[in-house]
């Protein structure tokens, strides 16, 4: 299967061609945000918290990876991607399922305790 929910993005670099908040397709080339919503052009892993060495005051995160438009989680790291954790992609089963109600199975049949999830 092939998920097609993302948006049109450079293969080599993995920038996004159109923003997946608004739609915005005007960009410079150093861009890493939209210029219209602020959203992140790369669909990035949310990567490791770094911590200051001498005082332990939290920086940011570190090692991020960068995705597919469509990726809810990092090929690299299996981390979260920041178009997930921010509900621009939906959940795989929502995807797959369009018409049941979150929280349900994706198999059908009475008695879902017999049933596994994915």
């Amino acid at each position: 299967m092939v998920y097609s929910d993302g948006v049109p993005y450079d293969k080599t670099t993995m920038k996004v061609k159109k923003c997946p908040r608004c739609g915005n397709e005007e960009f410079s080339d150093s861009s890493d945000y939209c210029r219209i919503c602020g959203t992140n052009l790369f669909n990035l892993c949310e990567g490791e918290p770094s911590y200051n060495q001498k005082n332990g005051e939290y920086i940011g995160p570190s090692n991020q990876h960068k995705n597919p438009s469509n990726a809810r989680f990092c090929e690299k790291c299996g981390k979260p991607t920041v178009y997930y954790k921010n509900k621009i992609l939906k959940d795989f089963v929502t995807v797959l399922n369009p018409d049941k109600p979150t929280g349900e199975s994706l198999f059908s049949g009475s008695d879902s305790s017999k049933n596994r999830r994915i």
